[in-house]
């Protein structure tokens, strides 16, 4: 899971901060609905 976090993390840097929180928030999405 990790590996295809860290490509959309890379790609989101270069759209600035406010994207970043962005995905920030729909990868804790992802996360509590694969735990849940």
């Amino acid at each position: 899971n990790l590996a295809l976090c860290l490509p959309k993390a890379d790609a989101t840097a270069s759209y600035g901060s406010e994207t970043l929180s962005e995905v920030l928030s729909e990868m804790i999405t992802t996360v509590k609905t694969t735990s849940g």
